[in-house]
């Protein structure tokens, strides 16, 4: 077991994904920090600051607090953060499929959004259990979790 850092990016339900986290981390590493970006200029700026194991992101976000939402900023994050840490574990959060989101950068792994509390605890365990078994090989697999 290792010390865990995960980043939200997300506008709207983080309040669930938080405690989802919370709630599923500390069955699988000893411990863990969870920080927070409600828009892609405050990610872009905390993934410069600090390098994150796994990444729960939101396709939709607000350039900044009361700007616009261009389409799929969030997503346009993933190259970058998979150049500079390609073991990084990068988790979709949206409401739409991903062939909706075609054209867009792809997630290793999706979590539906607008989930209760406990539909995102049970799919972030099925998520967790198989990073925790991978981080030596580094190995995901894209799938999603409903």
């Amino acid at each position: 077991q290792k010390s865990l850092n995960i980043l939200i990016v997300e506008d709207q339900c983080f309040e669930v994904l938080e405690e989802a986290v919370h709630a599923v981390a500390p069955n699988h590493f000893s411990e863990h920090t969870c920080d927070l970006a409600k828009t892609y200029v405050e990610a872009r700026q905390t993934l410069c600051e600090k390098q994150y194991d796994i990444i729960l992101l939101d396709h939709r976000l607000p350039l900044e607090t009361l700007g616009e939402y261009p389409e799929n900023i969030g997503y346009s994050l993933i190259p970058s953060i998979k150049e500079q840490h390609p073991c990084t574990l990068i988790i979709g959060t949206s409401s739409l499929t991903a062939s909706a989101l075609r054209g867009a950068a792809q997630p290793d792994e999706r979590l539906p959004s607008k989930l209760s509390t406990q539909e995102a605890t049970e799919g972030l365990t099925h998520i967790l259990d198989r990073y925790a078994k991978n981080t030596t090989t580094h190995n995901h697999s894209r799938r999603t979790y409903s």
